[in-house]
């Protein structure tokens, strides 16, 4: 089945500007690619994406290591916020 990026950066879109404290989102594969992202300003979508693969892969590990199952969640919530 073919994945439609525009609904899903349609969809993104939505959600960022609906939603007070969220200020980006990008659905990414695995393996690092981007599918859809919806970023402030002056953020490169193939580092995040890229970065947030790596997350994913470390969470995983963790997970193994700590003999907890599987990734439920991964959230990163930082203390400032961005100013555009």
């Amino acid at each position: 089945m073919a994945i439609n990026t525009e609904k899903l950066g349609y969809i993104l879109q939505n959600f960022v500007s609906n939603t007070m404290d969220i200020q980006g989102a990008a659905i990414v594969t695995p393996d690092g690619l981007p599918l859809a992202a919806n970023l402030p300003n002056g953020m490169d979508e193939e580092r995040v994406s890229a970065m947030s693969a790596a997350m994913l892969s470390l969470g995983e590990r963790i997970g193994v290591e700590l003999v907890r199952g599987t990734i439920d969640r991964i959230l990163w919530k930082a203390q400032t916020a961005l100013v555009s």
